[in-house]
């Protein structure tokens, strides 16, 4: 769970309606269908490390092989495994457990999301290969999470008359 909100930048919510059938295979990739905000559906490629990180959470859940079943399913104080997906609430309640466990405060679900966009922009990413992976319908609100400012030392505009003036 830690892993799809920290790598692939998803919502709490979005954890929450994740089914064992939304994982497919397209080629050699891993992609998961993701249930997004507004009824939308976004297909975010997974990588090794999120693909290991789901199978070895497969070992642990008893009707993974059903489609329709949810990834992550409430447990009963007893131990029983429920067949219902968790809530946003359990989302949140895991990241302040790991968080602890970390020595950290105060990290929210969305925090790992906002890590993500930002971490992924400083590797390389555009703005719209991380637009597409959040699910944003406007770029202006990727470019929120990255919290990107103006470099005035090797912008577009150098770049672009630079290329210009050597002609």
């Amino acid at each position: 769970m830690i892993t799809l909100l920290a790598i692939c930048g998803l919502r709490r919510d979005e954890i929450t309606r994740i089914c064992w059938g939304d994982l497919q295979k397209q080629g050699k990739n891993r992609i998961l269908s993701v249930h997004g905000k507004g009824a939308k559906l976004r297909q975010v490629k997974l990588s090794p490390v999120v693909v290991n990180a789901i199978e070895a959470w497969r070992v642990y859940h008893p009707t993974a092989d059903e489609d329709n079943t949810a990834m992550f399913t409430r447990i009963l104080k007893s131990g029983l495994v429920m067949p219902t997906h968790i809530t946003d609430k359990t989302v949140w309640l895991v990241v302040q457990d790991a968080a602890t466990a970390a020595g950290l405060s105060k990290i929210s679900p969305h925090d790992l999301r906002r890590s993500f966009a930002r971490g992924a922009y400083e590797a390389g990413a555009s703005f719209e290969l991380i637009r597409q992976s959040l699910g944003h319908s406007n770029i202006a609100t990727t470019e929120h999470y990255v919290n990107s400012t103006l470099e005035l030392d090797h912008s577009a505009t150098d770049i672009w008359s630079d290329a210009l003036s050597e002609d």
